[in-house]
């Protein structure tokens, strides 16, 4: 097993807008990620701005089709939302921090 690379910071709260996504992980989210996400991204002009997934269900105990997850890119304080998105604050606080890359 490779150890993963985990780090924890102290974090400030971040605002954010997202758009969930319902229903199972994995190839779903990412065929979320792409065909809802990055388009918002793009329409936006918010691309290269720090983005956070955020996993609200355990699959173990949730039905896949009632599993939520968060995709979110940071925003200024001024900075509105369209059409599904909407607008919450990551808050502050200890977090553990991961790298991903992949699609």
């Amino acid at each position: 097993m490779t150890p993963l690379n985990v780090a924890v910071k102290d974090c400030a709260p971040v605002r954010v807008a997202y758009l969930r996504h319902v229903g199972p992980y994995g190839a779903p989210v990412a065929a979320f990620w792409q065909q809802q996400f990055y388009p918002f991204l793009v329409r936006h002009q918010w691309t290269g701005r720090p983005i956070y997934g955020i996993s609200h269900d355990d699959p173990n105990i949730t039905a896949p089709a009632q599993l939520r997850y968060d995709i979110c890119v940071e925003i200024g304080a001024d900075e509105g939302v369209s059409g599904d998105a909407l607008v919450t604050v990551i808050p502050g606080g200890r977090y553990a921090f991961l790298p991903f890359v992949g699609t």
